[in-house]
């Protein structure tokens, strides 16, 4: 009879109460799971230990067998149990996979040697065929649409959020089973809507997954979304601009928009050759003049103009000039929006 396997989360409560001593193949196409999986097996496994004294890292291009067997048969100082992790086990040498296999089962149970292996280990290897034959081989596959519910709800409620039935359902249809991707569109989730998640939060946030540019927060600009625009200037803060390079990078594209309205050209090749831009600049900037009124560029380039000589002046906080330059630029193109209809 083939030994019983255990899943990722019983693979985590059975280090922690130290029963899952020896060695351990971990693999999978979910890398939020299979990393997640390890880190918290290894930390339950030696419970209150200095985890920096405790557990033990190796890269398998980086190390050979000895080496891992050295450090499993080791105990740290003022420490009862040790992990050692090997990462990346499919690029340890072919000789140094043969002869760690002839000594995995004398890995004593003080130690949890956890073998992190690739998407899907080659059965017919020896060393991965001892761990299968074992019964010590944890898969982390990809999350089944209950089990990326049942997820996406805990992750939010350990961030203090909360979401209904519908804004869930908006949630997975965006980012799909994948536990790593829900796992950072709660957490943007919870920064933005607070407590309290629904569909439009959803929307707004879980829509910038993909990558979020300064271009992308001018199209929210010209066509008036006040809270998309905060949330999108507050994201690009949070991955890389400073409040003046972004403020900088907004001036660039409105001057181009009021360029665009001074040519007067309908079609975008007639205004690529005039503004000497390329094809797909000149495509952006005609969806943005669709979008935007003459009045309105003119106000944002005027709200720009006074954000950044606060921001270069150093009299006030950049974060606060750009915020209230964002919002004032927005509800400019919401009213004129607004009042157009």
């Amino acid at each position: 009879m083939a030994p019983r396997r255990l899943s990722p989360r019983a693979f985590v409560k059975s280090a922690s109460e130290q029963r899952a001593g020896g060695a351990w193949l971990v693999y999978g196409f979910d890398e939020y799971v299979k990393t997640e999986t390890v880190r918290m097996a290894a930390r339950a496994f030696i419970k209150g230990a200095d985890p920096r004294l405790a557990i033990t890292h190796l890269v398998g291009a980086q190390t050979d067998s000895q080496e891992i067997l050295q450090s499993a048969q080791s105990v740290p100082m003022l420490a009862t149990h040790s992990a050692v992790i090997v990462h990346d086990l499919h690029k340890l040498a072919p000789a140094h996979k043969s002869r760690l296999t002839g000594h995995l089962a004398s890995v004593p149970d003080t130690c949890l040697l956890i073998c992190v292996g690739p998407e899907e280990p080659d059965r017919r290897t020896k060393l991965y065929a001892w761990f299968v034959e074992s019964g010590r081989d944890i898969a982390c596959d990809p999350l089944s649409p209950a089990q990326a519910e049942g997820f996406a709800r805990r992750r939010l409620e350990e961030l203090g959020a909360s979401a209904d039935a519908e804004a869930l359902s908006r949630l997975l249809s965006l980012s799909g089973p994948d536990a790593g991707t829900i796992a950072r569109e709660a957490e943007k989730l919870s920064l933005y809507a607070g407590s309290q998640v629904t569909a439009h939060d959803v929307d707004v946030v879980s829509g910038l997954s993909a990558g979020c540019t300064p271009e992308d927060l001018v199209a929210s600009l010209v066509a008036g979304r006040v809270p998309e625009a905060m949330a999108r200037s507050r994201l690009l803060r949070r991955t890389g601009f400073d409040s003046g390079a972004l403020i900088g990078r907004l001036c660039g594209h409105f001057f181009d928009i009021r360029r665009a309205v001074a040519c007067g050209s309908r079609q975008s090749w007639q205004m690529a050759g005039a503004l000497r831009v390329s094809r797909s600049r000149a495509e952006e900037l005609q969806a943005w003049l669709r979008s935007a009124g003459a009045n309105g560029i003119d106000l944002a380039l005027a709200v720009l103009a006074r954000a950044e000589a606060l921001t270069r002046s150093g009299r006030a906080d950049a974060d606060l000039v750009c915020d209230q330059a964002v919002l004032a630029m927005a509800q400019a193109f919401a009213g004129n929006a607004a009042t157009a209809t």
